[in-house]
């Protein structure tokens, strides 16, 4: 799959995939491709790769490139000369599995920037509608509307109920710790947890 491109001066209706737009190979046709490999590079003579790759799978396997293949379509988008990518809203431009032609590598950069603030619109769109949702479904709950949570979807911070559910806090130094086992307020720092402490001390210091 790829963009479907014409033999310069073919007259058959086999078409190649043009190389700058990219193309979809499957495992199991390069599999076939394989063993004919060495002979296309003998017989088959051509100054651009994605035509020679073309004319190979071709010949051989009898297969032509095509843009829509069991429902899918290869999307693609031809960006202009002097385009900025960070104004182009286009739905063709949002879809598009590959952009081209990339002439430079700054180019490549704001793409990427471009497609990923698309990207990034989408999930927060996708957030929007599936607080919408748990809004809606809170009214079936016992609690109703009222339950909801806020942030909506974001689960609430842990409520211990006796004290035994409270996290402890530890306060030591590299020699000392101030919660005993024998309720001591102050006991000497040894084995396992000093270790730990002198590990954490010398990598902070060694960063």
């Amino acid at each position: 799959m790829g963009r479907a491109e014409e033999f310069i001066g073919g007259e058959e209706r086999a078409r190649y995939c043009h190389g700058g737009y990219g193309y979809l190979l499957s495992r199991s046709l390069l599999a076939r491709l394989q063993p004919h490999l060495d002979t296309c590079r003998n017989d088959i003579l051509s100054v651009r790769p994605d035509e020679w790759l073309g004319r190979c799978i071709i010949d051989y396997l009898g297969l032509s490139c095509v843009e829509v293949h069991q429902e899918m379509t290869y999307r693609y988008f031809e960006l202009g000369k002097n385009a900025d990518p960070e104004r182009e809203d286009r739905a063709q431009f949002k879809n598009a599995f590959t952009v081209h032609p990339v002439s430079e590598p700054s180019l490549m950069y704001r793409l990427h920037k471009r497609f990923s603030q698309i990207e990034l619109d989408w999930t927060y769109l996708q957030i929007q509608q599936l607080q919408v949702q748990i809004n809606n479904l809170s009214e079936l709950t016992p609690e109703g509307k009222v339950g909801a949570i806020w942030p909506i979807g974001v689960n609430p911070p842990f409520r211990p109920k006796t004290r035994f559910e409270v996290i402890n806090w530890e306060y030591f130094t590299d020699e000392h710790i101030y919660s005993c086992s024998d309720s001591s307020p102050k006991c000497e720092l040894r084995g396992a947890d000093r270790a730990d402490v002198s590990a954490v001390l010398e990598t902070a210091v060694e960063r």
